[in-house]
Order: structure tokens, then sequence, then C-alpha cells
């Protein structure tokens, strides 16, 4: 996306605020103006971080192109023989025109949210006798981008692990912490020990396969493996952020664990379908200072309009939306970010949250993105069958850093 386009999309999201904010307009506008500020607010989001991620992509990939042509040049002197170029999607569509067996494993690396960016490799595994072959790059940052464009948690910028192995692994907490005393002149100081706790993360898969006919890839050629990106990262991003936001699906029982899951309920409200201004300042001040510094709201669609059109005793709004794309809204002076798996409106449900989701939050990722490709079980259909896994666990880490709200 360009940043004409991004401009674009952001003059229309603030025209809908406005519309929204008009209490002159008929309510019929008003309405039209809420439902779009959300369309607007999801294309900003997904805009930035795709524009974001394409310019790391694309440096990723210079530096990836001169480390294989330094390893070409090394390995032509050292075996006297010239060696093949590593080609991509170009060699899968060969082998398909050429009737040979398709069968290939790749793994991809993941980026993490903006707020714990990493570097990642791309690595790959022949499962057959027709060479090595790399992914485009583009498929793991279309797959995240996705993941995070889709979950609100991981906008937020929870804390990122990355395990090899799938094993259970008990991620250290300092359950409680050790407290300083007065000492008088001449007497011993007063012995404080620390109490440790352990969080279990362990590794759950999410994942998925599809079809494609030989005929599909001997007419689209390379430019089939974007359309698949797609598919795959929708459908992972869909059930990975369903599992983060979403207590029923996530709901820490042989699954990951949604984030209001191990969270601290601190304001229960008194009605059954929204918040008050009041409620969500008490759970704002609910969050010890260290926490709140680099607190961050979360909210499901219902509480983040009334968060947009809440006013102040003196009638100015207290959410501010944000003057360029790269900057999120801010309401009470902290982020303000819409997730669409948090509970809906209704009695019983966790609907909004704020804190240090860094320090609440945990996720865990085991190895890459798996994407598998294989000619073997469609042979006689002509037909090429694409799977695609991810594993990974989360939990929370500090119950008190992330303060929710339960509806009455």
């Amino acid at each position: 996306m360009t940043a004409e386009e991004l401009k674009t999309l952001h003059e229309g999201y603030r025209r809908c605020i406005e519309t929204m904010r008009d209490e002159s307009a008929s309510p019929e506008a008003r309405q039209q103006a809420t439902d779009e500020v959300m369309e607007f607010r999801h294309k900003i989001d997904s805009g930035l971080i795709e524009k974001e991620q394409a310019r790391e992509d694309d440096e990723r990939m210079q530096a990836l192109e001169a480390r294989q042509a330094a390893a070409r040049k090394v390995a032509a002197v050292s075996s006297g023989e010239p060696r093949k170029n590593d080609i991509d999607w170009d060699a899968i569509r060969g082998d398909v025109l050429a009737g040979k067996g398709c069968k290939r494993s790749y793994s991809l690396s993941l980026f993490t949210p903006p707020e714990a960016r990493t570097e990642y490799d791309v690595s790959t595994a022949a499962s057959n006798a027709y060479g090595s072959y790399l992914v485009p790059q583009t498929w793991a940052s279309t797959i995240t981008t996705a993941m995070v464009a889709q979950s609100g948690v991981l906008q937020a910028g929870p804390s990122i692990v990355r395990t090899s192995q799938g094993g259970q692994m008990n991620f250290p907490t300092l359950a409680t912490d050790i407290a300083a005393a007065s000492i008088t002149e001449g007497s011993a100081a007063t012995q404080d020990t620390p109490v440790f706790g352990t969080v279990p993360l362990n590794a759950y898969d999410v994942g998925g396969y599809l079809i494609i006919t030989e005929d599909l890839i001997q007419d689209s050629g390379p430019d089939v493996s974007n359309y698949l990106a797609q598919l795959a990262g929708r459908a992972i991003a869909q059930k990975v952020a369903a599992y983060l936001g979403d207590e029923d699906i996530g709901t820490g029982s042989g699954a990951p664990a949604a984030i209001t899951v191990g969270a601290t309920s601190a304001v229960t409200a008194a009605a059954v379908d929204s918040a008050s201004l009041d409620e969500l300042i008490q759970v704002y001040g609910a969050v010890i200072p260290p926490y709140r510094v680099n607190g961050k709201w979360i909210v499901n669609n219902d509480i983040f309009v009334e968060m947009l059109t809440a006013k102040g005793g003196d009638g100015q709004y207290l959410t501010h939306p944000s003057l360029t794309a790269a900057v999120p809204d801010m309401f009470l002076g902290k982020p303000l970010i819409e997730d669409q798996y948090f509970d809906a409106s209704a009695t019983g449900n966790k609907v909004a949250g704020f804190g240090d989701v860094a320090a609440a939050y945990v996720v865990r990722y085991v190895g890459p993105v798996q994407i598998d490709f294989s000619a073997d079980a469609g042979f006689t259909s002509f037909e090429v069958y694409l799977r695609y896994k991810i594993r990974f666990d989360a939990a929370t880490l500090i119950a008190s850093a992330f303060q929710i709200v339960t509806l009455g």
C-alpha cells in the first residue's frame, strides 16, 4: 500500500469520526459513520504492517541474495564446478510441467509484532532428489501480516518466545518480590526471599490443507504463490487470533489461553451491555504505575465505539484520533486497540482491558510456519496438495499487569 493510499484512508477515518461526533448529523449518517470507521481502522492497520514488512522484506532479500552469490562463488572454487542457481516457485511449477513428483517441505520463520521485532531466517529442506529450493520470503511476511492485522492482542505487543522443539517449557515468573525494611543502627538486616513461579508453555497445532490443480499452476505460473500465501495466511491468522482474544476458544485447557483468561478482573460493570467512562477509568487506575507506563487498551467492537464517542466533563472527546497513519488512536493518553475476537458485550463477558501487554502475556512459537507441497496424493487427478501449520501457545505471565472489565 502506497503512502498516498494510507493518507486517503486516514482522511476517510477522520471524517467518519467527525460525523460520529456531529450531534447535528442525522442518526442514519452517524450510524453509517460508526460502521465505516471500523473498516477504515482495519485497513489502516493492515496497510501500515504491510508497508513496513515490505520494506524489511526488500532489505532481507537483498542481503540473502548477496549471501547466496558469495556461497556460490565459494562452492564453485572448492568444487571446480559451477553451482546451479537457487530457484523458488518456478521449481515447483517446473516439476509439475515435467511430470515429476512434487513433494517438498519448507519452513518459514515469522516476524514478531513491531514492538518486539527480531530478525528471521528462511530455511528449506528437500524431501526428494530434485534438489533444494527457497520459498519466497514474502510467504513468511504475508502469513504474519495477516496474523497481526487480525489480532488486536498481537498488535499490542505481547512477549514473544521462540523455541525449536515443542516440549513443555516452564517460563519463569516472579510471584513475590523482595521487600526492604528500615534498619536501626547496630541492628541486623531483615532477611527476605523472593518467591518464583513458572508458567507452563506447550505447543498446539493450527493448520490445514488445500488442493490446487496442475492446470492452475501451468496457467498461472509464479503468481499463484501470492494467492496461496493469502489463503494460508488468512486461515492461520483467523484461528490464532481467536485463541488469543476469545476465551471461549482460548480456554487454556488443552489449548492456548486467551489474554483475558488469566488477567485480573478489576471492575464489574453495572450494565450488562456497556461500560461507563467511570468504570473504564477505574480499570486504568487499577493498573499500578510501572505497568501503566507502557499500558495499552484492548477492547471489543462495542466498547471501541463507546470510547470513540466518550466525552469528559468539559464536553471534549477523550479519544484522540491519530494525526498520522503510523500512530494509533489514544484514549486517556494510551493506545487504543480493537480486537474483533474479544467477547461481545453481554452479561458476564470480559469486554475491555488495560495494561502492559508485554509484561502480562506471552506467546510461544515452536519452530517456523510449515509449508508442504505434494503431488503424490493427487497423482491420478492431476492435483497438487498444499498443507500448512503453525505450532504455538499463549499464557498469562503477570495477572495484575493487565486488568479487565467484566460486564454485570
